[in-house]
């Protein structure tokens, strides 16, 4: 079973047991007092904040928000604001992801592909989280810059899961980077709010999904002048959604030799390329979602606009 706590763990506890192994985590109830604080979190009154704020639809799936919009620091328990805001991490700009989602939608199959960690927490509803370690996803195709669920989706047969976890209003998740997750709200008015953070030393990433994420990233800056803009802007930005991004993967990349670059080169041209562009055009399932995922971020928006 995934580990669980009554009440948050101390920061070095949390980082011996958790964080450096990569462990998951939740702690019961309400550990941060962050919902009984907060009695306003209600969908209206949050969409109101984040409109004030000029907040944006991110992947059509969740809302960025930078602290202070619905939450801060000192909302939140020790060890978390902790490992988010110490020295030896990089904190995002935005780097509270809201989801306000309705019973039956579903995140498909991924991991966090900018090496993130997950703190989530769950503020409405219940959302059903199924877990997988990194080093029993053999039958996935690697995780890639490409926006759509298929570049993550399953081969073959559904993965046999490490965890299945049902988040109650109050608990909180540790996601360590690296694991895969698959999320589906479970009831209406589902509200989440994460934050994420990644280590500023690139050393201490190591994960199981990280050399060929390496070799992918490797590529693309090498690459960068030719790609899209858009392509071009998430290598600038990697990890830390600032200027510092780029010496950021200049760093985490350093290592990565020709040859795998190479390799990784063919191995988009002969393979994921043409099977994504082919589910894409071919499957009615991945249609439908694509649909379904633009559906809901003019959902959001229209939200947005809206709230007085």
């Amino acid at each position: 079973m995934i580990a669980t706590l009554a009440s948050p763990p101390t920061s070095a506890d949390f980082y011996r047991d958790h964080w450096a192994p990569r462990e998951p985590l939740i702690v019961t109830g309400d550990p941060s007092s962050l919902v009984a604080r907060h009695d306003h979190w209600r969908t209206e009154t949050i969409l109101e904040r984040m409109r004030a704020d000029g907040a944006a639809v991110h992947n059509l799936i969740w809302f960025d928000t930078p602290e202070g919009v619905l939450a801060d620091r000192t909302d939140l328990p020790a060890f978390v604001a902790d490992h988010i805001y110490g020295a030896a991490h990089v904190t995002r700009g935005r780097h509270y992801r809201l989801f306000l989602h309705d019973r039956g939608h579903i995140t498909g199959l991924h991991y966090e592909g900018n090496l993130l960690d997950v703190y989530s927490f769950q503020l409405r509803g219940t959302r059903r989280w199924k877990l997988l370690r990194g080093d029993r996803a053999h039958k996935l195709l690697p995780f890639y810059f490409v926006e759509n669920q298929l570049s993550y989706a399953p081969v073959g047969d559904e993965p046999a899961w490490t965890y299945v976890v049902d988040l109650q209003p109050g608990d909180l998740l540790f996601l360590p980077r690296g694991w895969y997750h698959h999320v589906e709200s479970l009831s209406d008015d589902n509200i989440a709010l994460s934050l994420v953070s990644a280590p500023r030393d690139p050393g201490a990433l190591a994960c199981h999904t990280l050399s060929t994420y390496r070799e992918q990233l490797a590529l693309q800056y090498h690459l960068r002048a030719v790609l899209p803009q858009r392509f071009r802007h998430k290598v600038a930005r990697f990890i830390s959604d600032d200027a510092a991004g780029l010496d950021w993967t200049r760093h985490f990349i350093a290592d990565v030799p020709y040859a795998a670059r190479l390799r990784r080169l063919a191995t988009d041209l002969a393979f994921v390329t043409p099977r994504m562009l082919a589910t894409m055009a071919f499957d009615r399932r991945t249609r439908d979602y694509i649909a379904y995922l633009e559906a809901l971020g003019a959902s959001l928006e229209r939200k947005l606009r809206s709230s007085t």
